[in-house]
């Protein structure tokens, strides 16, 4: 037996490295590096944990809804072609992923002894049934499987498992090849019920499809809402048409002594004149944002009454309509109902020669909006189709905006919905109302050209006319006509240019192109794409595409287009806001104190001059309109 030697004090409380500490840094060091491997180790298992947690590959988040820990569902899909589609009330893709066994779903197994259920598989002759331990049960069973599973538990486990199996589910739940199980008596092999688990992508997929049918359910609820609004507004529009209602006067009010206020007509000027109808006592109305005030005058003697005298002065009060009632006696009123006699228009009347580059410029404005506004605004200033030698406005109601200004009336509701296959606005069946109104004026004929703009595009007549003296020098006219086209995926309705010949042939060919797309355009898409889609395939009217034609939000944009500053663009769209208007117009209309000017263009080709009347910002007739609004009626 070996004794160490007795080191000294020295070499005990030394501070400096001796021999037997560097012999012993070695150990140190390796086993620095191996923590660090096996930390290493930790981590690249903890990576690859959190790789594999992340969600699958077809959960794509596309937008982040408010409210909500979860993510939303794509707002598009594929059709049949491979197009994208807009996801809506009538056509909506659910997530296609599994999503797994329903929710409380359990799935039935047999659950004893190890001994027993061996001896119950030589019974009934399953040798394939593998036998589980207990503790698997919580992972996720196969509900399509018919025979049960078998799980093996000791004696404790057993009486905890009795109290848990639901006895009056036991003798019609088994299969018919597993009747013999009945015959154990023992008490030692049981039937159990567990739930049945989802895996994580399950999971998620659960959730991905959870909001899908909230999103779907409340896209049918708000598509009920506006069928029930729809069917209101074009009640009311026929009621005035039976009554027949006269105009609404814009910005003016009615003063009167007697006025009460009536809660039935807060909805609208419309609603208003129509209680104002069911009230006998009523003369006239205002209606504003306040409400719906009905009016009435004091009777004057026989000798201060005039014939046909309405009794009331009108003063200009900005954001009020006032009329009066309607009449209370019914009368017939066309008032169209059936789908394809709505897109049934009447026939064209014939050709009118007209001036080159003639043009008719019109509007569909919709009432008690921002377009009236627009609209007064731009007839003040001579901007959009103010600048026509030829123009006309319509509306669903009768209104006066200004002197010398008042909508033709359109027989519809002018009530749309965004939805359809690029959840755009389903107008289509306000703008064939619409389209039967010009047809049944046939102002149109007083020109080459229909030019139709939304009320807020700004568009520059000037501009157009160097285009339409191009096109009608190197195309006929003769039908079936040509229309301009303002985007490479397509007509967009912004503006939409037709010449006279082109808008006769929609006249002729409309029916055809209803059944045509009665299948899916119909109800699918808006007036732009219909009438493109109709000119294609029935009318065959010639396209012809124009670069420099439109420029907005979907269509021929670039980095800085809202400030209008392209000398060469015919149209901006939206702009919706009439500061912006007229900052975008100003840029590039030129005022002239003169009301119109004559521009003479000479074709190189044929040597023919023609003439086109515009009509530029006048400041006195500004002034003229300042007065009239003040003075009229």
């Amino acid at each position: 037996m070996e004794f160490m030697e007795p080191r000294s004090d020295e070499e005990l409380f030394s501070d400096g490295p001796t021999e037997s500490t560097e012999v012993e840094d070695g150990p140190g060091r390796k086993r620095v590096a191996r923590l660090l491997r096996h930390f290493a180790l930790l981590s690249l298992l903890a990576a690859v944990c959190l790789i594999g947690r992340q969600r699958p590959s077809w959960y794509e988040a596309v937008r982040y809804r408010q409210g909500s820990q979860l993510w939303a569902p794509p707002e598009w899909h594929k059709d049949a072609e491979g197009n994208d589609v807009k996801d809506t009330w009538d056509h909506y893709q659910m997530p296609n992923c599994d999503s797994g066994p329903p929710p409380n779903a359990k799935k039935k197994v047999i659950v004893g002894p190890k001994i027993a259920l061996r001896k119950m598989k030589e019974k009934l002759k399953l040798p394939k049934l593998k036998i589980e331990a207990v503790r698997k049960m919580k992972d996720v069973l196969d509900l399509t499987d018919p025979q049960p599973q078998l799980f093996a538990t000791d004696t404790l486990r057993l009486r905890r498992l009795r109290h848990e199996v639901d006895e009056g589910d036991e003798p019609d739940a088994l299969p018919p090849k597993l009747a013999a199980v009945r015959d154990l008596k023992d008490g030692r092999v049981h039937i159990k019920y567990v739930p049945v688990k989802r895996t994580r992508a399950q999971q998620i997929c659960a959730e991905h499809i959870a909001i899908a049918s909230a999103d779907h359910a409340q896209m049918i609820k708000a598509h009920a809402a506006f069928e029930a609004h729809r069917k209101a507004i074009r009640g009311l529009h026929y009621w005035q048409g039976t009554h027949r209602c006269g105009i609404q006067f814009y910005n003016t009010d009615f003063p009167a002594k007697i006025t009460w206020r009536d809660d039935r007509g807060h909805e609208s000027p419309a609603h208003c004149q129509q209680a104002c109808t069911w009230n006998h006592d009523c003369e006239g109305f205002s209606w504003s944002k306040w409400g719906c005030f009905l009016k009435k005058t004091p009777k004057l003697p026989e000798n201060e009454k005039r014939k046909n005298s309405t009794r009331f002065i009108h003063k200009f009060v900005a954001g009020v309509y006032s009329g009066h009632p309607c009449n209370q006696k019914e009368s017939p009123y066309p008032w169209i109902n059936d789908p394809f006699q709505k897109h049934n228009l009447p026939k064209p009347k014939a050709y009118h020669p007209a001036k080159n580059a003639s043009m008719f410029c019109t509007m569909l404005i919709l009432p008690y909006s921002y377009e009236v506004d627009l609209t007064i605004m731009q007839h003040q200033n001579y901007y959009s189709i103010f600048m026509c030698e030829h123009w006309q406005i319509y509306s669903s109601q009768p209104m006066q905006l200004a002197p010398r200004l008042t909508t033709r009336l359109v027989n519809t509701s002018q009530v749309a919905e965004a939805a359809g296959q690029w959840g755009t606005a389903l107008n289509t069946e306000a703008f064939v109302a619409y389209w039967r109104a010009l047809i049944l004026d046939g102002d149109y004929l007083k020109a080459k050209w229909l030019v139709k703009v939304d009320p807020d595009t700004v568009w520059f007549p000037h501009r157009l006319v160097p285009l339409l003296m191009e096109t009608e020098q190197h195309h006929s006219l003769e039908a079936p006509g040509i229309y301009l086209n303002n985007c490479p995926q397509g007509l967009h309705g912004p503006i939409e240019i037709l010449s006279q010949t082109a808008f006769s042939t929609l006249a002729e060919v409309s029916p055809k192109c209803f059944w045509s797309m009665n299948n899916w355009g119909n109800w699918q898409w808006g007036e732009d794409m219909w009438l493109d889609q109709c000119f294609l395939t029935v009318g065959h009217a010639k396209r012809i595409y124009v670069p420099k034609m439109l420029a907005e939000d979907h269509c021929n944009n670039w980095p800085g287009w809202r400030s209008c500053e392209a000398e060469d663009i015919v149209a901006f769209h939206p702009f919706k806001n009439a500061e912006q208007y007229i900052q975008c117009t100003g840029k590039s209309v030129t005022t002239s104190t003169t009301r119109t000017a004559t521009q003479t263009t000479t074709a190189t080709a044929t040597t023919q001059t023609t003439t086109v009347t515009l009509r530029f910002y006048n400041p006195m007739e500004k002034v003229e309109n300042f007065f009239g609004n003040i003075f009229h009626h």
